[in-house]
């Protein structure tokens, strides 16, 4: 299942920006589910990467699912982002449209 995005240049930045600051590489001995979500943050991030190289005030593309949320639960490890207020409320913008298209 594939998940539509349309969102702003701001918006795209400050979830790569997310990424970047709290995602750390599983070690070896992890549980599978979470070298599973890893595979799948690594899949996301690169393809945000690759859309945000084109720059534009607004992007459309689409992820898959299993991507997305890979996003959302590791997210939902962390009780407070480290990020200022606005950005928390962008990341949880785009946490909401993956939960309303995958439910």
């Amino acid at each position: 299942m594939k998940i539509k995005f349309k969102i702003s240049d701001n918006q795209l930045r400050v979830w790569i920006a997310c990424l970047e600051l709290c995602w750390m590489e599983p070690k070896r001995d992890s549980p599978a589910i979470v070298r599973m979500a890893y595979h799948g943050l690594s899949n996301l991030f690169h393809k945000l990467r690759s859309e945000a190289l084109i720059q534009k005030s607004e992007y459309r593309f689409s992820l898959d699912s299993m991507e997305a949320l890979a996003f959302v639960a590791h997210m939902q490890g962390y009780t407070n982002y480290l990020v200022n207020p606005t950005d928390a409320a962008i990341i949880n913008g785009i946490i909401g449209i993956i939960d309303h298209k995958t439910t």
